[in-house]
């Protein structure tokens, strides 16, 4: 098993594996292992390419705590199980959310009409495709958000 304590984590420096450097990062962006955002280095747009990389796909992360929860996905340790199937998980919110489907649990109701979701993305997606009027209009792209929260989260990932 892969475990990568804090004081690894502290102890790395740019050029050991972990941080990456703007050659390191274009190769992972290259590789498909970029991070989530659209700039051209495979970080976010306005990320320095001294952010974190994972040193087994190269997909790079912005702050320690998102990169150590990638290092568990390529472990086969997934500690959290569903009581009712199969399914096991690396995070317990990942079984929370799982377990809505054994349970139908709706619990993020549409500000705008009767819908209910599982999960907040389902939501956000709803109010885009049925009440698009409602949305915000980003200024710089067509992207369109549902909330100002989601907006803020769109400038700062693709407008930084």
């Amino acid at each position: 098993m892969l475990q990568y304590d804090e004081a690894e984590l502290e102890t790395r420096a740019p050029g050991d594996g972990l941080y990456g450097d703007a050659a390191a990062a274009a190769a992972a962006a290259a590789a498909g292992h970029g991070g989530v955002g659209g700039g051209l280095d495979g970080f976010p747009a306005g990320i320095p390419p001294q952010a974190l990389l994972c040193p087994h796909c190269g997909r790079g992360y912005t702050h320690r705590s998102t990169l150590r929860r990638h290092l568990l996905s390529h472990t086969a340790d997934k500690p959290y199980a569903c009581g009712m199937c199969g399914y096991r998980a690396i995070q317990r919110s990942d079984v929370t959310r799982h377990m809505r489907t054994h349970t139908g649990e709706k619990p993020y109701p549409c500000p705008h009409c009767r819908h209910r979701a599982s999960q907040s993305g389902d939501l956000d997606r709803h109010i885009v495709a049925v009440h698009s009027d409602l949305c915000l209009e980003c200024r710089v792209c067509p992207h369109r958000a549902p909330t100002e929260a989601s907006m803020v989260m769109h400038m700062r990932k693709k407008h930084a």
